[in-house]
């Protein structure tokens, strides 16, 4: 059974704590998609929608403000992406609005509600750009770049040979015109993975996207299955030093993943990775054990 956890809990237990775009606990695909993408005035965009991406974003506002608290290049990126989605939404029902002014005349009660609703979504934009602005200032930069590339180009390998990625499968599956991957999931899992087998430091994912734990699943899976010696080194490191990956969801916080239980917990993993997962991820154990005999070289 899943462990139910508080975000204050996690703030206090944790020292390097990990964020996606879910960092107000609010899945901002299924969230627009739902609620604002396919409305044309202001009237149409639910109260309570803008008031709960308010909400979430101030959260975020919060979390980012703290300095335990980091992100990654394409996070910040893919949160850049969907400011700049909102703010043209913004921009075209008010085109839409003017448009019916200038035909129609409405009623008090019609004005009201939609002055009301667009000084929401302009707080909600308002809001999501201080939360990005302090995303961007809280980007990770490791101290070994290339390691951390070849971490997330092993990572990479390994989604693209399993089922890791079914939320990002489920969000563009159907879509004529796929979203691109920016692989941002991978990226932040390679971060957490590079921090406890480079820098010997526990740290947390809190995400609202489960593909983060399965990636992690299945990349913790190959060290414990490989032959290679040097895989039982990184798999106790990541013991030692574990990641856990907190899951939110309706506003609340299970713990779905923790590398201190060295046991690979994926129940649905066919243990099919193929030799070019294992290569990508073999390059990155012999990059690992190089970098962790320098560092202590050094001491």
């Amino acid at each position: 059974m899943r462990s139910e956890t508080t975000i204050d809990n996690i703030l206090e237990q944790e020292n390097t704590i990990l964020m996606d775009g879910s960092a107000g606990m609010l899945n901002t695909n299924d969230w627009y998609k739902e609620g604002i993408c396919g409305s044309k005035t202001f009237s149409q965009i639910p109260e309570q929608e803008l008031r709960q991406g308010i909400r979430a974003y101030n959260r975020g506002v919060e979390l980012f403000s703290n300095p335990k608290v980091r992100t990654t290049e394409k996070v910040a990126q893919e949160m850049a992406e969907f400011e700049r989605i909102l703010r043209e939404k913004l921009t075209r029902v008010t085109e839409i609005e003017a448009g019916i002014s200038s035909r129609t005349t409405l009623g008090a009660q019609y004005i009201d509600v939609r002055e009301a609703r667009r000084k929401l979504f302009e707080e909600l934009c308002s809001t999501y750009g201080r939360m990005i602005e302090l995303a961007r200032k809280s980007v990770f930069l490791p101290g070994d770049r290339a390691l951390l590339e070849k971490l997330e180009s092993a990572a990479i390998t390994v989604a693209e040979n399993t089922d890791a990625k079914k939320d990002f499968a489920k969000r563009n599956g159907q879509q004529r015109r796929k979203n691109k991957d920016s692989h941002a999931d991978e990226q932040l899992v390679a971060t957490a993975i590079y921090l406890s087998v480079a820098e010997r430091r526990q740290n947390c994912i809190i995400t609202g996207d489960s593909d983060l734990g399965r990636i992690l699943t299945d990349c913790k899976h190959f060290v414990l299955k490989s032959t290679d010696p040097n895989c039982r080194v990184i798999a106790e490191q990541l013991a030692t030093s574990p990641v856990r990956i907190y899951f939110t969801i309706a506003d609340k916080i299970y713990l779905a993943e923790d590398t201190s239980n060295l046991v690979a917990q994926r129940v649905d993993y066919q243990g099919m990775m193929g030799p070019r997962a294992y290569n990508s991820l073999a390059v990155c154990v012999e990059a690992i054990i190089g970098c962790q005999q320098g560092s202590e070289t050094q001491h």
